[in-house]
């Protein structure tokens, strides 16, 4: 639909992985592939893995030096807690070149019984970048697949 690289991930211990990525149109150098890692506080997928877990989880996460892969990166723990706080109030997480210079992603949780066991992405070259236009596909989306999810796994057929 917006004809951009989408990206589904998992959380494992400090990192997202990738465990799928559908290419857009535009040729956007991101440093994600299937079976990648990259760390939970410098991507969309990431920080939206992140917000809703348990704080003890964050407050692990946050206590270790945080990784710099561009400028941008947020490396101060206190600036990430509050815009984990952020996520959890919408639902989306933004990351504007934090990962690699030129794009922004926006991602949500699918969540599962209230856990989030994936996040789903979009990713824009910069100067296309509209969260306000992108988000409420991102967020149907992740909550249309935890709702498939959630009917699988009580065994409930699709419909």
């Amino acid at each position: 639909m917006t004809e951009q690289t989408v990206h589904l991930a998992v959380r494992d211990g400090h990192d997202a992985v990738y465990v799928e990525k559908i290419h857009g149109h535009s040729s956007l150098p991101l440093p994600s592939q299937i079976g990648g890692r990259l760390p939970l506080t410098c991507t969309a997928v990431g920080k939206a893995l992140l917000a809703p877990e348990d704080p003890a989880v964050q407050e692990e996460i946050l206590s270790r030096p945080l990784r710099r892969y561009t400028p941008r990166s947020i490396t101060d723990p206190k600036v990430l807690a509050r815009e984990l706080d952020s996520i959890r109030r919408t639902g989306i997480a933004i990351e504007r070149e934090e990962s690699a210079l030129g794009g922004c992603c926006l991602a949500s949780p699918v969540l599962l019984a209230g856990e989030p066991i994936a996040a789903l992405s979009v990713s824009v070259p910069t100067e296309r970048f509209a969260p306000e236009l992108l988000a409420p596909a991102v967020r149907t989306a992740a909550l249309a697949l935890g709702r498939v999810l959630a009917r699988a796994s009580t065994g409930q057929p699709e419909g």
